[in-house]
């Protein structure tokens, strides 16, 4: 990372890394996606628990509560899933479950979202399903700015493979010097 912040709100802080993380990918986010990204950042800086969370359990509680309760618990499984993948693939490593898990309850709880509250919310959560892996890259390239890899070459390669991340394809170009072969393709 190029600097220190220690300037500015939280948000403004959170914004700094997104945007910082964004270029490094070479993504332009735009500023529905930028802003709610920053925002679900901002509302897990202060919640410890969600490293306790049971994502399927929570899923599948959420899909049969009513409105604003299912609405809440949605969005709350999918920001996990989303932080999750992108923040902790390490962290993930380590239970039974592996990334593909995160990836699809979470991009499934935002096509619900979007499904059940569409009118409410104007394509959004459409929208975060549908470039669930650029904003899980934008999280893995924000982790990486300090200059450690969040993956190694291997669990890039198979990112690639399984989610055409193109962070991780580029990652992998970079490492290698070439984009490595993909059977899938």
């Amino acid at each position: 990372m190029s600097k220190l912040i220690t300037e500015g709100s939280v948000v403004e802080q959170w914004q700094s890394l997104v945007r910082d993380a964004s270029a490094n990918c070479e993504y332009q986010l735009d500023e529905e996606l930028e802003s709610y990204l920053v925002f679900a950042l901002v509302r897990y800086t202060q919640r410890p628990e969600l490293v306790d969370s049971f994502i399927a359990v929570e899923y599948m509680e959420g899909l049969h509560e009513k409105g604003s309760q299912q609405y809440n618990q949605l969005r709350d499984v999918a920001d996990k899933c989303l932080l999750f993948s992108g923040l902790f693939p390490r962290t993930i490593r380590e239970k039974i479950t592996d990334i593909g898990y995160y990836i699809n309850i979470g991009r499934s709880s935002y096509s619900q979202l979007e499904t059940l509250f569409q009118k409410k919310m104007t394509g959004l959560y459409d929208k975060l399903s549908r470039y669930f892996i650029l904003l899980t890259d934008v999280l893995h390239s924000m982790r990486e700015l300090n200059g450690t890899p969040i993956m190694d070459e291997t669990e890039k390669y198979q990112f690639w493979v399984d989610f055409n991340s193109e962070y991780a394809k580029k990652s992998l170009q970079d490492f290698y010097g070439v984009i490595p072969f993909n059977a899938n393709r």
